[in-house]
């Protein structure tokens, strides 16, 4: 029986590598699809009909029925899509320079690798990998092929058959543990390539970063002063030193900032459509002030504010933006004199209005030496002894 294998890469149907890879796939029974145009066909100022034919043939290989007019789709429409199609399919990563230098590209292998699809990597040129790939690659639980100067066409084969036949489980959730130190809660959860970890259940809390970091006391915000309402004023270098000081407290564990595709994973606790479960937080009335935490509700894995109250620093450096559909690269800039970097930042924050900032798979770059009111964290725990990806029943 065929097997439909969704590229997602930048390259056109010009493209010979493309046609040649499609072609060899093809000889094996895997139907090849680009979900790539998929996201063209769904902006109608620059949709090509072709584009929007590739569209149509999706929906019916996904046995969806398709909307009269795509101009006025559900902005859930595209992932979704992806939803359905990839309960049956593998995505096949081609990694290369000019699939590094699109936004849309960037963002569905982050939400690929969050949502724990199958895929496979396979690196075309020697454009080096994103430090996220290559932490998924090193896992040894994705199949990668390097870039060599010859086309790896069989292996790519072979790893494609392999995975097709093979069991898969997207992710866990393991319940919840209580720090008998910190007093801290955490959800313990096992993603099938990066293993298991612990995030927080709430976001930090103003009594926490007061006992951890006294200066905070002095830059608590008047529209989140509660004990118990998330801190915020806290940059990189605050998130840093919290960390450093519960490692110190607990030297059993290790505590940091989740990455980005841990904290989407963590956000959509399973649930692969746009806004996941904060989608009733787009007509929420405009708030002057944050909630107490947990007081808007958990996800599905009980994590709480996980969209909508603040937003939360990630420790993947923030390079890139996006500018009309590409990457360009977020320059330093200069805070209180000095310069600096910048960081991924996701998840909406309590005045937030676009409905595009409730959705797990939307990030943007904050500098990472700024204090905003509309920005805190939250912190994931590792164990000293971690367990295996596989251990599904431990």
């Amino acid at each position: 029986m065929p097997h439909d294998i969704f590229i997602s890469h930048s390259f056109g149907s010009e493209d010979a590598l493309f046609n040649t890879l499609s072609a060899h796939i093809a000889t094996f029974g895997f139907v090849v699809f680009d979900p790539t145009h998929l996201r063209e066909a769904l902006q109608p100022v620059r949709a090509h009909p072709d584009d929007v034919n590739e569209l149509h043939s999706a929906f019916r290989l996904a046995g969806l029925e398709p909307p009269i007019h795509f101009e006025s789709a559900d902005p859930k429409l595209f992932e979704l899509l992806l939803d359905e199609l990839g309960k049956h399919h593998i995505f096949m990563i081609l990694w290369s320079v000019d699939y590094s230098c699109k936004y849309w590209t960037r963002v569905e292998w982050k939400a690929i690798l969050a949502m724990g699809k199958r895929c496979l990597i396979v690196q075309v040129d020697e454009t080096p990998l994103d430090d996220e790939l290559a932490r998924a690659a090193a896992s040894g639980h994705i199949p990668f092929i390097p870039w060599s100067d010859s086309e790896p066409l069989t292996e790519v084969v072979r790893h494609l058959v392999a995975l097709s036949e093979a069991p898969h489980q997207s992710g866990s959730h393991l319940g919840e543990v209580i720090d008998p130190i910190t007093g801290m809660v955490f959800v313990r959860l096992l993603h099938p390539y990066f293993g298991a970890f612990e995030v927080g259940k709430y976001l930090i809390s103003n009594i926490e970063a007061g006992g951890l970091i006294p200066e905070h006391a002095s830059r608590r915000s008047t529209c989140s002063d509660h004990d118990y309402q998330p801190a915020v004023f806290l940059n990189t270098l605050d998130a840093e030193l919290l960390c450093k000081r519960l490692n110190e407290i607990d030297p059993a564990n290790t505590y940091r900032l989740p990455t980005e595709v841990e904290w989407e994973f963590a956000a959509r606790a399973g649930d692969v459509t746009c806004y996941a479960h904060a989608a009733q937080l787009r007509f929420a009335p405009l708030r002057a002030r944050t909630s107490i935490r947990g007081e808007a509700g958990s996800n599905e894995w009980g994590l709480t504010d996980i969209i909508g109250n603040v937003a939360q620093w990630c420790s993947d450096d923030a390079d890139w933006q996006e500018y009309n559909g590409w990457i360009r690269p977020v320059l330093p800039v200069s805070i209180d004199g000095e310069l600096c970097i910048s960081k991924v930042v996701k998840g909406a924050w309590f005045r937030a209005r676009n409905p595009i900032y409730f959705s797990p798979s939307y990030s943007f770059p904050e500098p990472a030496l700024l204090r905003s009111q509309a920005v805190g964290l939250r912190i994931v725990r590792e164990r000293r002894s971690q367990l295996s990806p596989n251990s599904w029943n431990d």
